[in-house]
């Protein structure tokens, strides 16, 4: 071969098998005399079919054109790729300066390739690696056209959604949804598709006035025509994107120097776009020689069509393709190179592999076919029980070979196909077993923090400070500048209180900023002191105020700025600003290095990369459009799209890692195993799912009508086994290939066809069964296996363990390594840690005494109400009334808050009335109206801010109120009218700052309990021999009846429990002595009648009247019984549940029991509050609720997220309450005071 200066007369070899020309070479000339190399088969010369073009040697030298093209062929593992680095070897070797030795591959190959440049060659300057557009912009450089400004993604999303924007009105097809997002990345791709096929609008509109396509298609065709025309109209000479680089490419090849002389080799493709050979065309013609290395099993001739099932079909069609262009173009075409590999290429020391290969390739193309044999388990076929269980079974192989020393971590690359489905997982499971990798994906970058702060403060001044987009902001730990905040959790402690007022008085628009303290009053009571309230909350206005002003100074100042700004460059840099107040740059520096000095380099890049990208996506906003006139609206969806179109491709960040990556997208060098995961039905191979503008259907029609598109998805189909050779056989020395049984969440999974297929090529390879947990009963050798790294022996050890403790045996194994791990400070001190939860059982158990008394005091003050809390469950009281927890109020009106109105209304109906001197049966319907609208406007504008104020919604729902209040102020004026009691006493508290004194009790521990209430109202009676009766009545939102079975199990004792501190206090309130009638519920609420027939208005009246009618427990006393209710003289009352009978005796059907009973059960409440009471001051916190029949308090139990109660867990189990008939009750009662 001569070695030819550059500049200086050259000698060209004629091509292979030149064209008979009597002016050149005879008929039977052939390339065996002249060719570098000859195409070479099992070590015999094979002559070479390519036709010449007849041009003249010479006349080609000297107008620039090279020495031509030439393949370089073998199925995988031949040595192609060895080849172009051996060949690039040699020319370094002959003339380290000469002209340029280009290494051509895919941009995802490139960061491969460089490193084994510098491994095979050191430092040099004539040889490279580059992808296209990095070749691209070298040329760009040296003959013009760098300086146009590069469009990423990013921008062209802007672009497409400005386009989308002021176009969409035109549209036909998707005018509903054409600003959407994930429309636009639809389109994108659509335009990028357009670019690499040479496919323009106007090629575009001829297609959408074609009467053979469907008008649905006709309409898609006619909307992308009007986006790819605007985008060619917005880009045209002044941006260029990355599919521009290839037709600069090929427009500046002839007069670059970098191609002009050049021996370029083009590795790792397997097809090209229309693009890409359009650029390889002028490389072809101008270079000094192309090589092409493509991964085939024999060569074609230009015009050969291959088998549409062939296993190399793109390849194939690829060096057909080549061959065309070539022939078009005139370039020589030299020799092929075959190279058969095998045993001697990358499978050396691997036989079975290249066995498996051959097989596979033979079966794949119908031929008979030689199983492989494996002696040394090179192939493993796994099945696990789940994803998750997969990738650790990769992980502890990996960790075996590594730690034996027969691989490095980047000898090792693990693929899959479904990356959604194993990426994360797969993340997961190596650094738990401490397996340093990198993702090679594209990652989005939408949520992270800084994106988030973006789009969020847009948001505020486009929402007008909405709740939503203001903390969005806040929580993205971006807003504050450093010093606003001793530390980071206080400012998220900080915002969480704040979010708390926010929603809890229904903060938004102006009242952020307007400047006005906030009055935080939206809480205060309906009924009690208000002024104490306030008390408290001015407590929390000083903290609010600051962590408002906080939050406002840079949002406010960005809100100013935008609305000012006259042009869009002017909101970018009002944005811009925005980043600087809040000293986002700062924050992510300092996360940055956080990460790093936690040894996460993948997100210390992703912090350190993301500020340029989105400095560099309003540089492009600027750039586009900066000179039109501001429009929040177009600056927002523009600057979101962009966001969304952020994918950050990280280098990886360390040498020695394993290389995770996707089938189709991944490409590596000297790989020694490979671990295919994911090889389920239905992925391997992938079926083609429909995304994007057009559907299948549509690309066949427009396939059929010559409008080339991308391959449609039956030609995907059949490139899936292409895809899956070049990774199965992509390893030197072993392969993994394993799936799985079901998915995460327990759906069975299905095996694909090819690990059948693969186990009939490889009958031998090792199989195993990889289960989600160590079985019981596991070997010696099972348990090993999973002792890959100390962590995860740690992480296995505790479930053994925990079956150890339950009776079942365990390997020996795990003894082994408790000792170890027990053995060494480090791993003993957090196995000390772990070993308390093999006596997890969930059991609160009871607080010290010290703790109980700090708690609840020596005096143990409480309530009613909250001894049948902790009747129902102890730790929901002590979370409640202990704790002090509560639930984060809501701006927003509640049956609980509807209640409290009613309750607070009729309450203060009745102690205005005592006030006055006058009873309900006093009021007249008219009034009873009047006083009900009055109350309700008095109390209104204390529930929850004002929220009845709030909007014309809420104004109605008071007017509802009203006439609720009003129709049962109706109700108890009529019952008023019919009892003998009257009301002699309304809102009447006991205790502190009571009109009565607490009721209290001793406990047995010798401390006291003192209980505190408010009785709504008392009503009284005066029999004829002068005795008092008096009743309470409590008004209830929700329908109650009393039933002794809940009073028996402390569930239900208020009531009773008011009526006997009302009647033992009678005289202090009353004057007199007044012996206990009743204890009844009335029910707040506006009846409807369900009615078959029409009935008269008086009858109406009537029976709504009944649907007051109140529920409780009487005595049987025929005084009492006539007081209750004095116009029944036979029958069952309307207004209290009474039956009489003719005779003037009760019937069966009341509800009243004899002074004896009255006695007991008055006796009994005060012995089941006192019980409940030293259980509560003593510190018991049991989560241990109760369950009568289906009805438990966990329904409903705001604290079951802390408690963390569940039925299965050991410890937790509901206290059973029987149902009781009355007699039981009262048998229980008799028994228990016999027993006392």
């Amino acid at each position: 071969m001569f070695a030819v200066p550059r500049g200086s007369a050259r000698f060209l070899r004629p091509p292979c098998d030149a064209t008979p020309s009597s002016t050149h070479f005879s008929s039977t000339s052939h390339c065996t005399l002249f060719c570098d190399r000859n195409t070479i088969r099992l070590g015999k010369k094979i002559h070479c079919k390519h036709p010449f073009d007849g041009v003249p040697w010479k006349k080609r030298l000297s107008e620039g054109f090279g020495l031509g093209i030439r393949f370089v062929l073998g199925r995988a593992g031949a040595g192609k790729s060895r080849s172009a680095f051996e060949q690039i070897g040699e020319e370094l070797e002959r003339s380290p300066d000469g002209p340029p030795l280009i290494l051509l591959v895919p941009e995802q190959m490139t960061q491969a390739a460089d490193r084994a440049f510098v491994a095979r060659f050191g430092g040099t300057i004539r040889a490279q690696s580059l992808s296209f557009r990095r070749l691209a912009f070298r040329v760009m450089q040296e003959a013009g056209g760098a300086s146009r400004l590069h469009i990423d993604d990013t921008g062209k999303k802007m672009l497409l959604y400005k386009i989308a924007r002021s176009r969409g009105r035109d549209f036909r097809a998707f005018r509903r949804f054409a600003e959407g997002g994930g429309w636009i990345d639809a389109a994108n791709e659509w335009f990028a598709e357009c670019k690499r096929y040479a496919v323009d609008a106007a090629r575009l509109r001829e297609a959408a006035e074609d009467e053979a396509f469907p008008p649905a298609l006709r309409d898609k065709l006619h909307d992308l025509a009007l986006l790819i025309g605007g985008m060619e109209t917005e880009l045209s000479g002044k941006y260029v994107d990355s599919e521009d680089y290839l037709t600069l490419l090929g427009e500046h090849a002839s007069s670059s120097e970098t191609i002009r002389g050049a021996r370029i080799w083009v590795d790792g493709f397997h097809g090209f776009t229309p693009t890409e050979l359009s650029a390889l065309r002028q490389l072809c013609k101008h270079a000094d020689r192309v090589t092409f290395a493509l991964t085939i099993d024999r060569a074609y001739g230009a015009h050969e069509a291959p088998d549409d099932l062939e296993l190399f079909h793109p390849t194939a069609s690829t060096m057909t393709t080549l061959l065309r262009m070539a022939e078009e173009e005139g370039i020589p075409v030299e020799a092929t190179t075959m190279l058969e590999g095998g045993a001697a290429g990358r499978y050396a020391s691997a036989p079975t592999l290249a066995a498996l290969e051959r097989a596979f390739v033979d079966k794949a193309n119908g031929r008979p076919f030689t199983p492989a044999l494996d002696a040394n388990g090179a192939v493993v076929v796994a099945s696990a029980a789940n994803p998750r269980a997969e990738a650790e079974a990769a992980a502890r192989d990996i960790v075996r070979l590594v730690s034996s020393g027969s691989a490095r971590w980047r000898d090792i690359a693990v693929y899959v196909r479904n990356w959604e489905g194993y990426g994360d997982i797969i993340a997961a499971a190596f650094r738990d077993h401490g397996i340093p990798c990198f993702l090679d994906q594209k990652r989005a970058v939408a949520h992270h923090p800084l994106g988030e702060l973006v789009r969020s403060a847009i948001d505020v001044v486009q929402s007008r400070w909405t709740y939503d987009a203001v903390f969005r902001a806040a929580k993205t730990d971006l807003l504050f500048p450093r010093g606003a905040f001793r530390t980071e959790s206080e400012a998220r402690y900080a915002m969480d209180q704040l979010e708390n007022v926010v929603l809890e008085y229904g903060i938004k628009g102006t009242r952020w900023t307007d400047g006005k303290p906030w009055r935080l009053n939206a809480g205060a009571p309906l009924e009690g002191d208000e002024a104490a309230h306030a008390e408290r909350q001015r407590a929390r206005e000083e903290r609010v105020e600051r962590w408002r002003s906080l939050v406002v100074a840079p949002l406010h100042a960005f809100e100013k700025r935008l609305k000012k700004a006259k042009t869009i460059e002017q909101q970018a840099a009002a944005l811009f600003a925005f980043l600087e107040d809040t000293g986002a740059a700062d924050t992510l520096a300092r996360w940055r290095d956080s990460a790093e000095r936690a040894g996460d380099p993948d997100r210390a890049k992703e912090h350190e990369q993301l500020w340029d990208r989105v400095v560099d996506t309003l540089d492009q906003l600027v750039e586009l459009v900066g000179d039109e006139p501001a429009d929040t609206e177009l600056f927002a969806g523009m600057i979101a799209a962009g966001l969304d179109g952020i994918r950050m491709g990280l280098v990886p960040p360390a040498l020695d890692q394993v290389l995770v990556g996707s089938l189709d997208r991944t490409r590596a060098f000297g790989v020694k195993r490979l671990y295919l995961l994911g090889v389920n039905d239905g992925v391997i191979p992938m079926r083609p799912k429909e995304k994007g503008v057009v559907s299948e259907a549509d690309r066949e029609r427009m396939h059929a009508a010559g409008l080339e598109l991308a391959p449609d998805s039956r030609r995907r189909l059949l490139d899936e086994r292409f895809l899956l050779y070049n990774a199965l056989f992509l390893p030197s020395e072993g392969l993994w290939v394993s799936y799985a049984l079901s998915d995460p969440e327990g759906t069975t999974l299905l095996p694909s066809e090819w690990i059948r297929t693969l186990k009939r090529l490889a009958p031998d390879a090792k199989t195993m069964y990889v289960p989600g947990d160590v079985p019981a009963g596991a070997s010696d050798e099972e348990a090993l296996e999973r002792l890959s790294t100390p962590s995860r022996a740690l992480a296995e050890l505790l479930p053994q363990l925990r079956r150890w403790k339950r009776g079942e045996p365990v390997s020996g194994v795990w003894w082994a390594a408790y000792n170890w791990l027990a053995e060494r400070p480090f791993w003993r001190e957090r196995l000390l840690g772990l070993l308390p939860s093999l006596d997890y059982d969930n059991r609160q158990g009871r607080l010290s005494e010290e703790t109980a008394i700090a708690l609840y005091g020596e005096t143990f003050r409480t309530s009613v109400s909250r001894l049948e809390t902790f009747a129902g469950c102890p730790f929901a009281h002590f979370a409640g009334y202990g704790l002090g927890l509560k639930e984060r109020r809501l701006y927003r009106l509640e049956a609980p808050d509807i209640g409290q109105l009613y309750h607070a209304a009729l309450s203060q109906l009745s102690k205005k009335l005592a006030e006055e001197g006058r009873t309900w049966a006093e009021l007249d319907e008219a009034e009873c109206a009047a006083l009900a609208f009055r109350t309700v406007e008095e109390l209104a504008p204390k529930l929850l801010s004002e929220i009845l104020f709030s909007s014309n919604r809420h104004r109605y729902m008071t007017r509802k109120l009203q006439a609720v209040v009003g129709r049962a102020s109706e109700a108890l004026r009529g019952q008023a009218a019919r009892s003998g009691f009257r009301q002699a006493a309304a809102e009447l508290a006991f205790g502190e700052d009571g009109g009565m004194p607490a009721i209290k009790l001793p406990l047995p521990d010798g401390r006291q309990m003192e209980l505190r209430g408010r009785i709504d109202r008392i009503d009284g009676a005066r029999a004829e021999r002068g005795e008092w009766y008096i009743r309470i009545v409590d008004y209830k939102s929700r329908a109650h009846r009393l039933r002794l079975s809940d009073v028996y199990y402390g569930l239900s004792l208020q009531l009773l429990a008011y009526l006997d501190a009302a009647s033992e206090q009678a005289r202090a309130w009353l004057g007199a002595e007044a012996a206990p009638a009743g204890a009844l519920y009335f029910h707040v609420h506006k009846p409807m009648l369900s009615l078959h027939n029409a009935i008269e208005p008086e009858q109406a009246a009537q029976e709504l009247f009944k649907k007051f009618k109140m529920q409780g427990l009487l005595l049987d006393d025929d005084e009492a019984a006539q007081l209750m209710d004095t116009g029944l003289r036979a029958g069952i009352s309307p207004i209290v549940p009474l039956e009489r009978k003719t005779d003037g005796s009760l019937g069966a059907r009341s509800k009243a029991v004899d002074a004896e009973k009255w006695g007991k059960l008055r006796a009994f409440v005060r012995g089941k509050m006192t019980e409940l009471g030293a259980k509560a001051a003593c510190g018991d916190v049991e989560a241990a609720p109760y369950r009568s029949k289906q009805e438990t308090p966990c329904t409903f139990c705001k604290f079951k997220p802390v408690c963390g109660f569940d039925p299965e867990i050991g410890g937790n189990a509901y206290r059973v309450l029987p149902p009781l008939a009355d007699e039981d009750v009262w048998a229980r009662i008799d028994g228990e005071e016999g027993d006392a």
